[in-house]
């Protein structure tokens, strides 16, 4: 319990004599410095602490006989030299009084005795057993493998557009080649070719001579269709420059040619012919352009879903509900371009009226029976022509 290098400092110890024992009083138990003590594994021996003590105390205790007294203390001092020589050969026990004052030191140390890791670990492990704690190692949540998730179809609901019935007899239509070609094919597919007349507005009308706007789709002299999507809408004119955007510029001059100009607005819908959920700036593009298209004569904007698809039959459809108008046209207009048809599109007449106006002036006489009409007159034989067309022809005339 103790270790070897242990230093005591004690009192010397006075043994009295039998005469004098009753009067002198017992004397202090010695001083013991525990400052320098070490611990020491507790599985030592006891004679080992034993032995340790009595070489940390010094005592001359020989073999066989009581401790010899020194002269100089008149006997009453114990000599305290007591070599590791004598120790090596003495074997025999201390007296009792020793031994018990050794008992009380270990006793005192073990109480103040720091324990070591490994016996620090058996108290915790004992403590744990005795309170029947059970340090179980925390499991972890079972987890089931993801199974893969099959895709659920997504749910589209098809573009619409206005039902039509095609007529039995179709009239003619002039249509600009700018379109694409998948409209195109739908529109030959249901209209009849030879009732569908191609143009080529920038042949005919380039810029460098001055390039005139046109509709997109001729029904008759009152009816055109511009046909855009809702990039052009959305477009912005350029900062502080006072301008107006291509399509509102093209828009302002169509819809002084025809009485009823109808603006489609395609989506465009990269997924197809499926109606898709507008995004707000591009509602609040189209509301935008829509209200500025009020304020314009005869205007009407549609917004088409879908794609090309949606779009051509949505054109079908305006063509079938304006057919009466355009069978006016058959057999009175030509898909050539003369010199005179262009000077009258110039002039801001859409490609109906100018084509009319021109076959009237070459016809014999024409010219002149229209210059000796009154206004009435004109009027009531060609109102057809609508107000716009006629007060531009009258315009013309007077020049």
């Amino acid at each position: 319990m103790f270790g070897n290098s242990l230093s005591l400092i004690y009192h010397p110890i006075l043994i009295p004599s039998k005469d004098d024992a009753s009067q002198l009083a017992p004397e202090p138990p010695p001083i013991i410095d525990l400052t320098s003590m070490v611990s020491t594994p507790a599985s030592e021996s006891t004679d080992s602490t034993v032995q340790n003590m009595q070489d940390a105390l010094h005592l001359d205790v020989e073999p066989g006989r009581a401790p010899e007294k020194d002269s100089s203390d008149n006997g009453q001092h114990i000599n305290s030299v007591y070599t590791r020589e004598s120790r090596a050969t003495s074997p025999e026990p201390l007296p009792d009084d020793i031994m018990a004052r050794i008992g009380a030191i270990m006793q005192r140390k073990e109480l103040h005795q720091t324990p070591t890791t490994q016996s620090t670990a058996s108290m915790i492990d004992d403590y744990l057993q005795m309170r029947a704690i059970e340090t179980v190692r925390p499991s972890l949540p079972h987890r089931v493998p993801a199974q893969p998730s099959i895709p659920q179809p997504v749910k589209r609901t098809p573009a619409a557009y206005p039902p039509y019935q095609v007529p039995a007899e179709k009239g003619t239509v002039f249509v600009s080649i700018k379109l694409k070609p998948s409209i195109l094919q739908l529109l030959d597919q249901v209209w009849e070719s030879q009732s569908l007349i191609d143009v080529d507005y920038s042949r005919a009308c380039p810029a460098s001579e001055g390039y005139v706007e046109e509709a997109d789709i001729t029904i008759s002299h009152e009816t055109g269709i511009i046909v855009t999507n809702i990039h052009h809408v959305r477009q912005k004119p350029q900062p502080n420059s006072g301008e107006k955007t291509p399509l509102r510029r093209r828009v302002d001059a169509v819809s002084t040619m025809y009485e009823h100009l109808l603006v489609l607005v395609s989506e465009e819908n990269p997924m197809g012919e499926y109606v898709t959920e507008a995004s707000p700036s591009d509602t609040r593009a189209y509301l935008e352009f829509v209200k500025y298209t009020e304020k314009l004569n005869g205007v009407t904007c549609s917004l088409v879903a879908g794609s090309d698809g949606t779009l051509a039959h949505w054109i079908l459809s305006l063509m079938c509900k304006h057919s009466d108008e355009s069978i006016r046209l058959n057999g009175q207009l030509s898909g050539l371009d003369t010199a005179l048809e262009i000077h009258f599109r110039r002039t801001g007449m859409n490609i109906a009226t100018a084509k009319f106006l021109a076959q009237l002036v070459l016809d014999d006489g024409g010219l002149d029976a229209l210059l000796s009409m009154s206004a009435a007159e004109q009027a009531r034989q060609y109102a057809s022509l609508g107000p716009k067309s006629l007060f531009k022809m009258r315009k013309m005339v007077k020049r």
